[in-house]
């Protein structure tokens, strides 16, 4: 065989520029580990059909290699020259003949031994050794001369799109978007599209045609309007799509797009529409756990109970008491450390919002603690929030109940003589008049010494 100047060149450049760039101090540090045998795995014979980006996705190395793939240079190799010429990135074809060089670079803190064993899917056999280089931290790891193959399909008859929540009035598509995916195990993979989005959505008039651009995450679906929802899909390698597969979201035919299809390049468009329906309006507007304030209770004390009722479609944006400022003539908002006082007027107010999806209701009801009495006339709600008010004054803390007097008999001490026998005295526990005073006055004694001693101390 003829030397190819140009292919022996390009893996010695490869090389030199690897290891011009290997640091000096990384092995002052402390040496590396030294790999002895490099393996690299994966659809390594080109299949008819195969572009050489969807050839070269298929080249690994094994897991858990201290090593990775750093590029791979495809050739064609023509008998007739005995020479070889670059591969760009164009189709493998059937009967031409194709080599490659695949170029490894090791993990930070390791290094390739001088004479590391090179190997392809664990053999030799289809090492071209004249191409193969290896260095400390590059190595070059060539494919024999080989013919493409031919690839035998497996098609795919289902095309699903999982995790489609339908959109609701105020919730941002980024939230729809973000849930979208492909089943478990599917043997497809979202396609790259390039700079368009995908999935992506956009808004459509009453013929399903788009108006204008496609829609940012934070755009915010709106009540009435129709919604497209696209989803571009391609097989994975060794796949290929059925041109009748059956499209669905979320295993359901309900909301497709008509023109959803498989198309003649092989990739397949899942298309599906929604029109999002009005608000839910909620008609009655309350909270629970509300007490009138006492004299003394601070605010925050006064609101800790405050809640919503159960199963209610809106959320507690704030909770406060105002009091009426003479100086400001006005109500002010209290702090949450500030007093009840006697004698002064008080304002609770609740903000309330709607869940994602509901509105208020302009004429619907409010309570507090179920009871519409004790709600002021000034309460409101619009569209998109309610307030509820009360009115009062702070009322006296509830006294600590004093013990009656009962009419129960007590035990009175007695004169009635008993039957039980007395103690007679006897010579060894009497002490006499004299003994007393004499024990009396030692500790007597003994006290005075005990402050005399603490004096001195």
């Amino acid at each position: 065989m003829r030397i190819n100047k140009t292919r022996i060149t390009a893996a010695l450049t490869a090389l030199f520029v690897s290891a011009s760039m290997l640091s000096i101090t990384a092995f002052a540090e402390g040496e590396n580990i030294v790999i002895d045998a490099v393996d690299v795995i994966g659809e390594v014979i080109p299949y008819v059909g195969v572009t050489e980006a969807q050839q070269t996705a298929q080249i690994k190395v094994p897991e858990g290699a201290n090593y990775s793939i750093d590029y791979v240079n495809w050739y064609i190799y023509v008998e007739d020259e005995d020479d070889y010429y670059d591969f760009e990135d164009e189709t493998f074809e059937e009967g031409v003949i194709y080599a490659a060089d695949f170029y490894v670079i090791p993990n930070e803190g390791y290094e390739f031994a001088d004479d590391a064993v090179l190997t392809i899917n664990g053999e030799d056999t289809l090492v071209e050794d004249f191409y193969c280089r290896v260095d400390a931290d590059s190595a070059c790891v060539s494919l024999v001369n080989t013919e493409a193959k031919e690839m035998t399909l497996t098609t795919i008859t289902e095309i699903d799109v999982e995790g489609f929540d339908l959109p609701v009035a105020g919730q941002t598509l980024g939230e729809i978007l973000d849930d979208l995916k492909l089943p478990e195990g599917a043997n497809y993979e979202l396609m790259d599209t390039g700079d368009v989005d995908n999935p992506t959505c956009f808004e459509l008039d009453e013929s399903y045609a788009s108006v204008g651009d496609s829609l940012s995450p934070d755009t915010v679906f709106e009540a009435g309007k129709i919604y497209g929802f696209q989803v571009m899909v391609t097989p994975k390698f060794g796949y290929v799509f059925d041109a009748n597969a059956e499209i669905t979201v979320n295993g359901s035919t309900d909301y497709v797009y008509e023109d959803s299809n498989v198309y003649s390049s092989g990739e397949a468009f899942v298309g599906f529409v929604y029109e999002v329906p009005e608000y839910v309006l909620i008609t009655e507007i309350g909270v629970e756990g509300y007490a009138e304030p006492t004299i003394g209770e601070t605010v925050e004390e006064n609101l800790a109970s405050v809640k919503l009722p159960e199963g209610a479609n809106y959320s507690i944006g704030s909770l406060d008491w105002g009091v009426y400022d003479e100086e400001l003539e006005d109500i002010r908002v209290m702090e949450g450390n500030e007093v009840f006082e006697e004698g002064k007027q008080y304002s609770f107010r609740a903000i309330l919002y709607p869940n994602v999806g509901y509105a208020f209701s302009a004429t619907g009801s409010f309570t507090v603690n179920g009871d519409g009495e004790l709600v002021s006339e000034y309460s409101w709600a619009e569209e998109f929030e309610s307030y509820i008010l009360t009115e009062c004054e702070a009322k006296p803390a509830e006294e600590e109940p004093e013990d009656e007097p009962t009419d129960e008999p007590t035990d009175e001490p007695t004169d009635e003589p008993t039957d039980e026998p007395v103690d007679e005295p006897t010579d060894d526990n009497v002490q006499t008049g004299a003994e007393a005073g004499l024990a009396f006055a030692g500790i007597a004694l003994a006290a005075v010494a005990m402050v005399a001693t603490k004096k001195r101390k």
